[in-house]
């Protein structure tokens, strides 16, 4: 009975740790820009990267943090879907909410 729970709790946290999460980065040299992309691996961050390096015209070093949304209503702040365009307000997750026109 203990080892059917210890494997029950085992699968379980193996198929919630596979599941992917949209994040929202940050970038240490490219203050207020942020990239919100579809989920959180390494290739994804590294497509962060690269839309910001896209947007900013420089390299935008390291990710300096990530959140789950990103809002233009903070002072200075850009936000962009993974495809490159400027979004109002990105998340929970990556979900998109509004275009900027």
């Amino acid at each position: 009975m203990r080892k059917n729970l210890i494997a029950a709790i085992l699968a379980a946290g193996m198929l919630l740790g596979g599941v992917a999460r949209a994040r929202c980065y940050y970038f240490s040299n490219a203050t207020g820009i942020c990239v919100c992309t579809e989920g959180d691996t390494w290739q994804d961050r590294q497509h962060a990267r690269s839309v910001c390096r896209k947007i900013h015209k420089t390299h935008c070093g390291a990710i300096a943090k990530s959140t789950a949304t990103c809002s233009t209503s903070l002072p200075k702040r850009q936000c962009y879907d993974q495809q490159g365009k400027a979004r109002e307000k990105l998340g929970p997750y990556g979900q998109k909410k509004q275009q900027v026109q």
